[in-house]
Parts: C-alpha cells; sequence; structure tokens
C-alpha cells in the first residue's frame, strides 16, 4: 500500500462494522474523498467484511479481520485480509438480475454490487490468508 495507509483489526462480529465505517468517515475527511466515492468504498467494504462474519468461518471461535486502507495515485485503495478457508469472490456467479425476484436464488448480490462500485479487484491466497485488494478511482 502507500505511506497514506490505515489499517483496522476487527473480529468476526457484525457490531464490528460501526467500527469500520467510523474510520472509513474520517479518513474520507482526512483525505478529501467525494460523498460519492465515500458511499461507494463504505458500502463495498460493508459487504465483503459482512460476508465473511457471516460465512466465512465454520466455527463460533473469534477471528482477526484485517482492513488496510490508502491512497495511491489518484485511488483509493482497501485490502481485506482473513483467515477464513479459502474463497475467492471473484469466481462467484454472476446473478441473473433479469429473472424475476422469486425465482431468484438468495444471497450472491453483495459481491455482485461490490464489482459494479469497485473499478478493480483482485484475489490472493497467502500464508493461509485470503486478501482481497479493491480499488476505486477518486
Amino acid at each position: 500500500m502507500t505511506r497514506c495507509t490505515r489499517t483496522l483489526e476487527l473480529t468476526n462480529q457484525l457490531s464490528e462494522i460501526g467500527r469500520l465505517t467510523d474510520l472509513l468517515e474520517q479518513l474520507a475527511e482526512a483525505w478529501g474523498l467525494s460523498e460519492d466515492v465515500l458511499f461507494k468504498a463504505n458500502l463495498a467494504l460493508d459487504e465483503i467484511v459482512s460476508n465473511i462474519i457471516r460465512h466465512g468461518y465454520p466455527d463460533s471461535e473469534d477471528h482477526r479481520i484485517t482492513v488496510r486502507l490508502g491512497l495511491e495515485k489518484g485511488h483509493l485503495l482497501m485490502e481485506i485480509e482473513d483467515n477464513a478457508p479459502e474463497f475467492n469472490p471473484l469466481d462467484a456467479p454472476e446473478p441473473d438480475t433479469s429473472a424475476p425476484l422469486e425465482g431468484r436464488a438468495i444471497g450472491g448480490l453483495g459481491i455482485f454490487l461490490t464489482r459494479k462500485l469497485m473499478d478493480h479487484m483482485a484475489y490472493r491466497r497467502s500464508g493461509g490468508k485470503n486478501i482481497l485488494s479493491l480499488s476505486k478511482k477518486l
């Protein structure tokens, strides 16, 4: 990431999402991010971290989720790291948004929405951890 990087350590509790939202709002003000970038970044991070918390862990133990935020060359960079079993959200199939609501499978829209909101997404597995990188042009 960059010299402007901020890191937040979360636990796998949905109540932690508020801490992430607060940090992102503070950084948006400090870094001069537009309301549009803030909204899209907040929604994407909420969707990804919520999915990790709800679906990532097969046990009820405490787990760490690390979120790194930074600025580089006109982009907001966001990286989410977790130790859940391997899951590449980029491999998730796109939902059929043209199907009638009653015919659609439940779920899957968070990843779809994140793909639409972000300019770039990349996934890697390293050291037993999922690492998802997101980028939004400022």
